[in-house]
């Protein structure tokens, strides 16, 4: 490759950066211009919630699950307050306090670990134990008498998550000694949603976790995680596969057959290439492609028992051209990738169409 051509290339890779970035800016300033006004909605409902119930000085019962312990009941939610960042605001974020009426001792089962350092452990998730007594050393399991001895903070936060369009509640401590994540549509708040939240908050019954970003979206949230996940699985199998090849026993570690891609100016070597090939709308992608037919986590290239795999995972569909003629949509499902060819996410593209992605083997 000449000089002439290595800027060009450069070029092409430093605009289709910036055309990216514009489109996320402008995604980011859509999805602000309904999320903020949501956000602004759900600080008022919850302002005036907490200034009735602390007049009332109303009191919820509450169970928590505290590890090693089970199910604790006898709390009562008070000390309400709720905040806001920003005008308008950008968090919302309420918290109150579980105290337990009586106190009383509890019995802490612990495995691998003493109660004390256990007991520790839990003190860094905010609930304040403290060690009567330990009552049983014997085996894996030990046991130890525990009571609470003060409040333990519960904390329910707002806020605008850009990368997956969506409000997010980020919980601590509401039933489970533990911080939860829910995503939420912005659309979707509207005056029975905030009364649901009402009733989450006060521990009515409600129906507020309905309200809940759709399955394909977790579904996509979970792929996002899987594809995380293997690639690190990867990375350090790579790893220990480099320390243990030398001298002749390398050629025991056959290279997967070469498989190039070519998007933009762009080329990737899947034969080198660490772990799942991802393409998709969002930044973890490593083919980040934003059309609107295009899904977040769209689609995957997985080389596995000698063969490449298309593995689609969108709400529109892969479509796939052989140079030989031969085509395919493939939806909520794989195909295995040969000879060479040109991909298209979301839907069928003409031959001279920018966003194909070509492969050869």
């Amino acid at each position: 490759m000449g000089l002439l051509d290595e800027l060009k290339k450069r070029a092409a890779e430093k605009e289709a950066q910036r055309a990216s970035n514009m489109e996320d800016d402008a995604r980011a300033d859509a999805l602000r211009a309904v999320a903020l006004p949501a956000l602004f909605r759900i600080h008022t409902n919850l302002a005036e919630l907490v200034k009735q119930l602390n007049i009332l000085g109303d009191e919820s019962p509450v169970s928590l699950k505290i590890p090693g312990i089970g199910e604790v009941a006898g709390f009562q939610q008070g000390n309400y307050s709720v905040s806001a960042e920003g005008t308008p605001p950008t968090t919302v974020t309420l918290r109150c306090a579980l105290r337990i009426a009586k106190v009383r001792p509890l019995e802490l089962t612990t495995a691998g670990t003493s109660p004390t350092t256990w007991v520790d452990r839990l003190r860094r998730q905010d609930l304040p134990l403290k060690v009567l007594r330990v009552t049983d050393t014997r085996g894996a399991n030990q046991k130890a008498l525990v009571t609470i001895e003060g409040p333990v903070p519960v904390t329910l936060q707002f806020g605008v998550d850009i990368e997956h369009a969506a409000l997010q509640l980020v919980t601590r401590n509401y039933d489970e000694l533990v911080e939860r994540r829910q995503f939420f549509n912005p659309a979707d708040v509207t005056e029975p949603w905030c009364e649901e939240l009402l009733k989450y908050v006060t521990r009515a019954p409600n129906s507020f976790l309905r309200h809940e970003v759709s399955t394909d979206v977790r579904e996509q949230l979970r792929r996002r995680l899987e594809w995380e996940k293997h690639k690190k699985e990867s990375i350090e199998e790579t790893t220990e596969t480099r320390l243990a090849a030398s001298g002749r026993f390398k050629s025991l570690f056959k290279r997967p057959p070469q498989l190039k891609v070519a998007w933009r100016g762009l080329n990737w070597d899947l034969a080198t290439h660490v772990g799942t090939f991802t393409m998709g709308r969002v930044s973890d992608c490593d083919l980040r492609m934003r059309r609107e037919r295009v899904s977040r986590f769209h689609a995957s290239i997985e080389f596995r028992d000698g063969e490449y795999h298309l593995v689609d995972d969108s709400s529109n569909g892969t479509y796939v051209r052989f140079i030989d003629g031969r085509g395919a949509k493939v939806h909520k499902a794989s195909l295995v990738l040969n000879g060479s060819g040109a991909i298209a996410l979301g839907d069928e593209a003409p031959a001279d169409d920018p966003d194909l992605i070509h492969f050869v083997m």
